[in-house]
């Protein structure tokens, strides 16, 4: 039986277009550090574990691989299957790119359909690094978070760091939040306190 080593197991998922830069959101915040050229072989899932309000998390993060706009039913249609098991959502966009905030409201949508509308969400603007090619503003990403009820917003770089951790954890504060029993998310503690009982 494996040992239980942290309080509570969340689980995230990023969304967003091609080229906003989920991945490098992801490796920014796990390695602390912005890579460039990603493995030939790239994992769609890490794991961190990190300590918040004195609690120990275990955090699965999953990432999709490349998609396009064209791409956005084959995407949602793949984590759909996965939504119901997830606790959180981070909504990514370009603040470069226009068409990928647009398209934020779909993402929102779709997830809404699934009956989770109240699952947590941050909301992210990436590249604010790149100030001169900016095509949404601060404040349309405040107001878009605001109309879509998203308590968190954040414009972040992932090449630089600004605000990736706080991103994260952010989130991981708000879900945590509705949870008061520790590893309220993991089976295999279930599992261990049922063979406990049958002693």
């Amino acid at each position: 039986m494996s040992v239980i080593d942290y309080d509570f197991l969340f689980k995230i998922k990023e969304v967003g277009v091609r080229l906003v830069g989920r991945r490098s959101l992801f490796y920014s915040y796990i390695q602390n550090y912005f890579i460039e050229d990603y493995p030939v072989i790239e994992p769609d899932r890490i794991i961190k574990k990190i300590e918040i309000e004195n609690k120990l998390i275990k955090c699965i993060i999953y990432t999709p691989f490349h998609s396009s706009e064209r791409g956005l039913d084959r995407i949602m249609q793949t984590s759909e299957k996965h939504l119901k098991y997830l606790n959180g959502i981070i909504l990514i966009y370009d603040i470069t790119n226009l068409r990928s905030f647009e398209l934020i409201k779909e993402y929102n949508e779709r997830i809404n359909e699934n009956g989770l509308s109240n699952l947590k969400k941050v909301l992210v603007g990436n590249k604010c690094d790149l100030e001169d090619k900016r095509e949404v503003t601060t404040e349309e990403g405040k107001k878009l978070a605001k109309e879509l009820g998203i308590n968190n917003f954040f414009e972040v770089s992932a090449k630089t760091g600004k605000n990736v951790e706080e991103t994260f954890n952010s989130l991981f504060r708000e879900i945590l939040m509705d949870y008061k029993e520790p590893i309220m998310l993991n089976d295999n503690y279930k599992k261990a306190e049922k063979n406990k009982c049958a002693k």
